[in-house]
């Protein structure tokens, strides 16, 4: 994943402040820190794409031209806080198994059209489209997460709104 978005930033510092304020956000809240989850934040050398994402298990990425334009240690907890929220709620799980399940639909589909490559195609762009991002429930589920962890490890979730006008 770091490849795809020009590696790890080698700011060893900004680094360490990306690790510092998402250990305390992780361990502020027991079932977060107790749970099989092994967090890790990793700042991406990326200078172009404003982003942050995370991937099931615990790993969360956020992109040095992201970073570099947020304002307070309140506002990248904020992005990390959203991150966190998609993986503590499985929400990456939940679309890998979407996307298998799409994956299986199209397969009938293309067995079922006895092969019509126009029927697979739309079927295939379809099947694409459906899985690309998360969900509105989820998104929102995410950021009620996002409120309440950022509260429980003396964040001000206030920043937020911050967050929402750099993003």
């Amino acid at each position: 994943m770091a490849n795809q978005h020009g590696g790890l930033d080698p700011d060893r510092k900004s680094q360490e402040y990306l690790d510092q304020v998402g250990y305390r956000l992780i361990n502020s809240v027991n079932d977060i820190k107790n749970s099989n989850y092994k967090f890790d934040f990793h700042l991406l050398a990326d200078p172009n794409a404003v982003n942050a994402f995370a991937l099931p298990g615990g790993q969360c990425f956020i992109t040095a031209t992201l970073f570099n334009k947020l304002g307070s240690e309140d506002q990248l907890a904020g992005v990390l806080v959203h991150e966190v929220g998609h993986d503590v709620h499985r929400h990456g799980a939940e679309r890998m198994a979407k996307t298998g399940f799409i994956q299986g639909l199209i397969q009938s589909v293309m067995l079922g059209s006895g092969g019509d490559r126009n029927v697979v195609q739309v079927a295939s762009v379809i099947g694409q489209y459906s899985s690309m991002k998360y969900g509105r429930d989820q998104e929102l589920e995410s950021d009620d997460f996002g409120v309440y962890l950022m509260m429980e490890s003396d964040f001000k979730p206030e920043e937020l709104i911050k967050l929402m006008d750099i993003l």
